[in-house]
Formats: structure tokens, sequence, C-alpha cells
């Protein structure tokens, strides 16, 4: 019952902050006065998306709203994801009720559930943005946003957990509700493309 009323908080919360977050950018697209990375951040990526988009967009924010098994909304959430932005591989772990340092139940895609186990017992500690992820503030980014590509590749993290599966890209989004975090989600691109864009970032947190 603990675990139950817990998610229907999270869905609720997803649906409010959708709506601040809609009202937001209308505001902000009335406003020339606006910061250029302000601008580049969020009105270039959400001219650039198109009908079709929008309307993955829309269905997505549906099911977050109305599937009730957290499971089945976070895997259908990542094929949704699949349409719009372009990735390899992706997690998405919630936090534990009690303890929202602790990841459990990964959704995956591409991702296995041996990988997921590998990286809460051994890789965790050794993620340098862990501490983005349990700070208690929503945020999405990309993991070339908070170390240089070059200084991240000489790191323990990256050589034991990236370069065996073949990643070098990937874009992140910490979940958080009333300063208390409740998930993760992590996209992954394989080694050969290109970093995620102010688009991907901007698709990811219209869906915080």
């Amino acid at each position: 019952k603990k675990g139950e009323d817990f998610q229907k908080k999270v869905l609720i919360f997803g649906r409010k902050y959708f709506r601040i977050y809609e009202k937001f950018m209308r505001r902000s697209i009335q406003f020339p006065g606006m910061d250029f990375f302000h601008y580049e951040r969020s009105v270039l990526p959400m001219a650039l998306l198109e009908t079709n988009d929008w309307m993955v967009l829309n269905n997505i924010i549906y099911q977050i709203n109305y599937l009730k098994d957290s499971q089945e909304m976070r895997e259908n959430l990542l094929k949704q994801l699949l349409l719009i932005i372009d990735f390899d591989s992706a997690n998405f772990f919630v936090t534990d009720s009690d303890d929202p340092r602790i990841l459990k139940n990964m959704a995956g895609y591409n991702f296995s559930e041996k990988l997921g186990e590998d990286y809460v017992g051994l890789y965790e500690k050794l993620d340098y943005q862990k501490g983005l992820m349990f700070d208690g503030k929503s945020r999405v980014y990309r993991e070339t946003d908070i170390m240089e590509d070059k200084k991240r590749q000489e790191t323990e993290y990256y050589k034991q957990f990236y370069q065996p599966n073949g990643w070098h890209y990937s874009l992140h989004a910490s979940l958080a509700f009333e300063k208390r975090s409740v998930g993760t989600l992590a996209l992954f691109r394989r080694q050969g493309k290109e970093d995620f864009s102010y688009k991907d970032v901007f698709v990811l947190e219209m869906l915080q």
C-alpha cells in the first residue's frame, strides 16, 4: 500500500510539472529578452520537433499518467522514446521508498537485468555523476555537459562500464518529488555516433 501511494504521488507530480513547464515555455516565447543560452536550450529545440514528435510525446505523457503498473509504464516509455530519440541502450530505475539513495526495479532496453544488477552493485560507486542523481532535484543533462569528453574517457567508470558495452555518449534524467529522488533514466549511444542534441535534452525535459 505504501509503495502504491508513493508511485501515485510520482505520477501526479509528473502531470503537474508538465502543465507548469508548458506555461513557462509559452511565456518564454513571448519575451524577446531571454539570454541566448536559454533560447538555445528551450525555444530552438521546441521548434525542431515535428508533428509526429508531439504525437509521440502526448502518447508518452498519457501513459505516464494513466498506466498503473510502474514497470509497464517505464518499459513502454523507453520503447516510445525510440521513435523520437536515437539510442542503443537504456535503463530506468526507481528509488527505494524508504531510502532514495537505493536504485531498484530497473526497466531496460537492450540493457540486461544482469547489467543492471552489476551497475548497482559494482559500477555505481565509480559513477562520477552520482551526486546529481540523489540530490533531490529533477534535471536532464548529457554526460559531456558535466565532464570534458577526453577526461571522462580516462576515468575507471568509463573504462569499466562504457567501453565493454560499446557505449560512448549518454543522456540522463534525474527525477525528484518534493526534494526527494524518485528515479533515474539513462540513454546510451554506441561509439561512432554523435552526442545527444539539445533537442534530445528538451524531449526528456518535457517528460520530467
